[in-house]
């Protein structure tokens, strides 16, 4: 494929470095259910990996919990950071969420697709300064347990962007404090995104090429339709 020059890269996390979207996707799902089941006179249907596509992934847990409620005309209370996760309430969901992540993440692990580690010693060899950008608060300890943390040098998380009051994707926020960490404005970075809120945020930063990667290929049309300049399905397809 030829690329415009670029100057520095950007990479999500989930879905583009680690196989971590399966364990996003089963974490959801055990929360979701058991709260659709109990709402009692509503026609039960099943959270879905669909579901997960369009209202959740890619998002900051809260607003992909506000955003999946109100596809099934379902509402709770706000709630604050204080509460439990049993309160039924969107900050106790998220509370929940993380839970189930967290015991998932240590019984299965992290899992790197293959493609991933040759090109990021490919950009490093290259002296390309890397940045990954994910809404997950659970990065370091991602990133850490798949051996990639010291190919970045900037880190902008789901921790950062709740300290910077930085708001998440489908914004552009969070891309664009990344390369002003990396010292490069968006016009000069490649963007690599695994989901339809990542590339409609890339497209708003105006950041210079912003590649779609579909792990799956039914992915790729809602990554095109979201504005991709370019859609693969694996990393290796961006080396010359």
């Amino acid at each position: 494929m030829k690329l415009p020059p670029y100057k520095a890269v950007i990479l999500d996390m989930d879905g583009v470095l680690t196989q971590t979207v399966r364990l996003h996707l089963a974490a959801w799902t055990q929360l979701f259910n058991p709260f659709l089941e109990q709402q009692k006179g509503k026609d039960y249907r099943p959270f879905t990996e669909e579901d997960y596509t369009r209202y959740v992934d890619g998002k900051p847990r809260l607003k992909g919990i506000r955003s999946f409620l109100k596809s099934r005309n379902l509402s709770l209370p706000e709630g604050s950071e204080g509460d439990p996760s049993e309160e039924r309430t969107i900050q106790g969901l998220g509370k929940r969420k993380n839970q189930l992540f967290q015991q998932l993440l240590e019984k299965k692990g992290v899992t790197v697709y293959e493609d991933v580690l040759p090109m990021l010693a490919y950009w490093q060899e290259r002296q390309l300064p890397m940045a990954v950008v994910t809404s997950s608060k659970n990065a370091s300890q991602v990133l850490q347990a798949g051996g990639l943390a010291h190919y970045f040098q900037v880190q902008v998380d789901g921790l950062l962007a709740a300290e910077l009051d930085l708001d998440g994707k489908p914004q552009a926020d969070t891309f664009i404090e990344a390369a002003r960490r990396l010292g490069h404005p968006p016009a000069d970075c490649l963007l690599v995104e695994d989901a339809r809120a990542g590339v409609e945020a890339g497209k708003k930063g105006s950041f210079g090429w912003v590649v779609g990667i579909a792990r799956k290929p039914q992915q790729a049309a809602a990554l095109k339709e979201a504005g991709a300049d370019h859609v693969i399905q694996t990393l290796s397809e961006l080396k010359p």
